[in-house]
């Protein structure tokens, strides 16, 4: 798809839509970078992507746009990129500015806070030409980190607002702007008036964010830091700055989330008068609203219990007055709540693990004891409550606490049986991001005491860090080597530690490839598959490095799973790339799968074939029939694979070319210009008998000139 194309589409377009000849060259600019996107292959397989609109029918894409309901020429754009599924994978790339978006006239002059202005369409323009992010805003337009707005806007941005900002003001452009969020503006906000946010963004878009997280805390009576980020999802509903625009854009990032919360809203809720914070960063924020109240009153108790794990209780009973060192647990029955009367907590005695009930009106004091006051044999009862809230709720357990439990256990377990500490770092890996890798060092650190102690669940911790952040096993690819080569319960999830970490960095994993070679060649099917796609990774980056597992992937190349197959296969064509004597002995099983059902596991066959060609193309051509038949695959990588392989091989013995001639003759009406171009090469290289008038037809009337080139070329060698 060259400049002939998109020159001649782009004045069809100015003459259908009336638009300026740039407007039109933003949309075929778009399809060409479309069409060089490295996903685009995988997106037809997906059938999210149909190859109409990159292949011959592009020609009909002004028709395409007319079916889209929309206004302007890039809303029509926009609106064929999500019904075709484009975006769902290509992400905001995909897409353009759509002036329609936002109810102003392309040509409508808007100006910057610093004076600057240009018109939408100018802006436009800019954004695609420099790949500068443009998005709507209220009256406006922000290109990069500049907003632009209309020059007659009766309403001020907060952006623009110098010496704070007038409350009934601000609650008319909210209400303005806000319709869909209803948030309200209370004297409260004003307090946001003297914060300094690290985070840039408008003002006003600052002052919505950490008004919804504070409604949020009010509604639900309080809640944790987590529960305000995935309630709020600011990735996608308060995507600020440049950072969330891209956010937004291609789902949900942490980094954003960390950012978002710790620069912006965590310090705009200290701010505010009627907002608490807890006493640690998981715990619970909490309005004063519903601490009102004494040692009488539920929420009271509630967030004391929220905010440790071991408890000094006092409390009044029929005869006396009782103190105990507890801890508090949740009842499994619901029967055991009270129906009617003053609410039960529930409480068990870490001296001897006695279980009962005190109603609010008996609590008499309450006070949480800190882990570094508990003496042995105390901290073992610690370390129990610890982990029994992070199983009810991970978020409520602070890290610092955490990381000081970890390593108390990992340096003396004394008091602490070692499947209760694994258990305490499994779930501290599988769901706290901040303290994840501490736990990974402190799992393994584990282990090596004691290897007994691994089982199923703390194998899954290793393999939910792998998926999530694969870089904090990097330290430990040794142990992930020794677990994966052995035929036990935990070389799945080690060979997929492997797996995730070779993904993200093929040389962290090169002193496992050994490791890698003999999972390769596992029982389970899904540790054979994680290991040949590691392998496959590293073959990629480091061919050399992955030789000495030829013999296991030629092994696993007949395997019946087809993700396994095409790995395989990709595995041993990188290698092969690079060094093609070292696949020579595979031809004879490589040509089994040629005719596999799965079309992955034919693509990389004949292709892999056609590399072996340009070293040994006389090994190759033994199988002329074979790979001529995939000329008449349905699949049009095979097709074309096929073709390239009987070019390569074909010099080593014309005969076995020619002996193919009516496929041969019969793929000159491929859909696919490169197809028909290689078979023209075929035919003049090893002398097929085709009519020459069959060429001629190719020679004048291909819609390829390349193709038209080579048919001109074989007509010459065959005459």
């Amino acid at each position: 798809m060259g400049g002939d194309w998109a020159s001649e589409m782009a004045k069809k377009m100015e003459q259908e839509y009336g638009v300026a000849r740039d407007r039109a060259l933003q949309i075929t600019n778009r399809v060409r970078k479309l069409v060089a996107n490295p996903d685009i292959e995988a997106l037809k397989e997906t059938g999210l992507l149909n190859e109409e609109i990159t292949n011959a029918s592009i020609q009909d894409l002004i028709a395409e746009l007319n079916e889209q309901d929309k206004r302007t020429i890039e809303g029509r754009w926009n609106a064929l990129a999500k019904e075709r599924g484009i975006y769902d994978i290509v992400g905001a790339d995909a897409l353009l500015y759509d002036p329609g978006q936002g109810g102003l006239d392309p040509d409508k002059e808007l100006v910057s806070d610093d004076g600057e202005s240009l018109t939408i369409q100018e802006a436009m323009i800019t954004a695609w030409r420099e790949e500068i992010l443009i998005e709507a805003i209220p009256r406006g337009i922000r290109l990069g980190n500049t907003e632009f707005r209309t020059e007659d806007s009766s309403q001020m941005s907060l952006s623009q607002i110098e010496d704070g900002f007038d409350q009934e003001g601000l609650s008319e452009q909210l209400s303005r702007d806000l319709r869909s969020s209803q948030l309200e503006v209370d004297g409260d906000l004003l307090a946001l008036k003297d914060v300094d946010f690290s985070l840039e963004a408008p003002r006003q878009d600052r002052v919505i964010a950490i008004a919804a997280a504070r409604r949020h805390i009010l509604e639900h009576c309080g809640a944790s830091r987590d529960d305000i980020l995935e309630a709020l999802e600011p990735e996608k509903n308060y995507p600020l700055g440049i950072h969330g625009a891209q956010a937004r854009s291609k789902g949900f990032e942490y980094e954003f989330r960390r950012r978002w919360w710790a620069d912006l809203v965590a310090p705009g809720l200290r701010s505010l008068p009627d907002i608490r914070e807890p006493a640690h960063d998981s715990g619970i924020w909490l309005s004063n609203e519903a601490l009102t109240g004494g040692v009488e009153s539920e929420t009271t108790v509630e967030t004391i219990l929220n905010e440790g794990y071991v408890f000094e209780l006092t409390h009044q009973t029929d005869d006396d007055q009782k103190t105990h060192l507890v801890t508090h647990f949740e009842p499994d029955r619901p029967s055991m709540t009270p129906l009617k009367g003053p609410p039960a907590f529930w409480f068990e005695t870490v001296e001897n693990e006695e279980r009962f009930s005190v109603r609010l009106p008996e609590i008499e004091a309450l006070h949480p004891v800190p882990y570094e006051s508990l003496a042995d044999p105390l901290a073992g009862a610690a370390f129990a409550a610890v982990r029994k809230q992070l199983e009810d709720d991970v978020a409520s357990v602070d890290e610092e606490l955490l990381r000081k439990m970890l390593t108390d256990v990992v340096a003396d377990a004394t008091s602490v049986d070692r499947r209760e500490a694994l258990r305490l770092a499994m779930i501290t890996v599988k769901h706290r991001d901040g303290t994840r890798r501490f736990a990974v060092d402190a799992t393994f650190a584990l282990l090596a005491d004691e290897p007994s102690a691994l089982d199923r669940a703390a194998l899954q911790a290793l393999h939910d860090a792998a998926t999530d952040e694969p870089a904090v096993l990097k330290e430990h690819v040794g142990d992930l080597a020794v677990y994966a080569s052995q035929d036990s319960m935990c070389q799945a999830a080690a060979t997929h530690g492997l797996m995730e970490l070779a993904e993200a960095d093929p040389a962290s994993v090169l002193d496992a490839v050994p490791a890698l070679e003999a999972a390769a060649t596992a029982e389970t099917e899904a540790t054979q598959s994680y290991a040949v796609y590691a392998l496959s990774c590293v073959a990629e980056a480091y061919p050399e490095e992955a030789f000495s597992a030829i013999a296991a992937l030629i092994e696993v190349m007949q395997s019946e799973n087809e993700t396994t197959q095409t790995n395989a296969l990709a595995a041993l064509g990188k290698i092969a790339s690079n060094y093609p004597d070292a696949a020579e002995p595979i031809v004879d099983e490589l040509v089994t799968v040629l005719d596999a059902d799965a079309k992955r596991v034919r693509n990389n066959a004949v292709g892999l074939l056609g590399d072996l060609a340009q070293a040994h193309p006389a090994v190759v051509i033994e199988y002329a029939d074979r790979i001529a038949a995939r000329l008449e695959d349905n699949n049009i990588q095979a097709r074309v694979n096929a073709s390239i392989a009987l070019q390569r091989a074909g010099e080593a013995d014309p005969a076995a070319i020619r002996a193919q001639q009516d496929q041969i003759e019969a793929a000159l009406q491929d859909p696919s210009p490169e197809v028909r171009a290689n078979v023209c090469s075929l035919i003049g290289n090893a002398n097929v008998s085709v009519p020459i008038e069959t060429l001629e037809e190719v020679a004048e009337n291909d819609l390829d000139e390349t193709v038209r080139d080579r048919a001109a070329w074989a007509i010459s060698r065959l005459r």
